[in-house]
Order: structure tokens, then sequence, then C-alpha cells
């Protein structure tokens, strides 16, 4: 077995709020959001790591996304969920527009279009998580598997909360990483006389 600690090639999050037309991609930030900030502001956090460095005949046996909080924002007990991208994210990405522009199929990108929307994994998160905690996320082997190969194209993941309603945590940037063990197959061949 392997294991591989990747740190993310793009990372950040988009806006949204009710009383503005579009917002814009917070890249570059040193904390990426997700949730609600009850301000309006419903956020929706990106990541995308490079496997260039795993073959792509890897077979996949645990993924798992860690991220440290450092600002829990909310009141209440929530599950956030990682979706892997269907488009390709470029700055200056924003909660309309997901390459600056051209559209979501709807304002924030979840549609099945925008994302696969059965979630690759999950993270419950208390209604109090102290600063600095670690959070990790189990991802589907079999989801990174198919990015890893190119048979699903990989434009990185999406992370989101279940409800968006009182439920913004924010993760220091510079946490992020995605954890992979895989092995390669067998080259063992049996000849039979």
């Amino acid at each position: 077995m392997t294991t591989t600690v990747l740190s993310p090639t793009f990372i950040g999050f988009i806006s949204g709020y009710a009383s503005q037309v579009d917002t814009d991609f917070w890249g570059g930030n040193p904390f990426i959001g997700e949730g609600n900030d009850l301000v309006a502001a419903v956020r929706r956090g990106y990541v995308k790591f490079d496997f260039s460095g795993i073959p792509e005949n890897a077979i996949v046996s645990s993924v798992v996304l860690s991220m440290t909080t450092s600002d829990d924002k909310s009141s209440n007990a929530r599950t956030c969920r990682v979706y892997r991208l269907r488009r390709t994210l470029a700055e200056p990405c924003t909660w309309n527009k997901y390459d600056g522009t051209n559209s979501w199929t709807t304002a924030g990108g979840f549609t099945a279009t925008d994302v696969d929307t059965t979630s690759s994994g999950s993270c419950n998160f208390s209604a109090t998580e102290a600063d600095g905690t670690v959070k990790t996320f189990s991802l589907t082997a079999a989801d990174v598997m198919q990015m890893i190969s190119g048979e699903f194209t990989n434009k990185g993941f999406m992370i989101k909360m279940d409800t968006e309603s009182d439920d913004e945590y924010v993760f220091t940037a510079a946490s992020v990483t995605l954890t992979v063990t895989y092995e390669l197959p067998s080259n063992n061949i049996m000849w039979w006389y």
C-alpha cells in the first residue's frame, strides 16, 4: 500500500447574497467557508487536487479530505458533503458564473450538470465546533479512482452544507489535504501447462 498526501492546487469559495445580483470568488484567501452566515450569504467551498502523481491504474482503498476549523459561525449541528464538480472553475468564477463568463445551470451551481449530485463523502458537525478542530471526510474510493483514471474528469470538488441556514463554518485553507491510500494491480501471471 502507498499513501500520498496531496495539497490543493485550487481552493476558494463563492458567496451568494440575496440582495446582490452576483458575487465573486474568494480564492487565495487564508480561509474557505461553507454554509450560511445569517447575513443572507450562502458560501460553497471548492478544492481541486492534482492526481497526476498517482498511476491511472491505481486501486484506491481509502480517501480522506481533512480541514481544520478556524471559526464556527453556526448555531446548529449539520452535515457537510463533498461533491465532484462537472464544471471547470476559473477565476473570476462567481455565484452565477463558473468561469466569469458562462452561467451555472442554476445560481450557486448545484444541479446535475454542475456537480455529481450524489455526494462522495460527508462529515457531521456539532453546533459548537472548537477552533482548531480537524474535520475529516471519508470519500468514496471508487469516485476518486474514476478521477485518477480519467473516467470522470477531475475538475475538483464542491464542499456544501446540507441545510445552508445558520450553519457557516470557516476552515484554514493551508490545512486542507487529501490523503489517498492505494495499491497497484498485481502483475503476477500464472501459467498452466
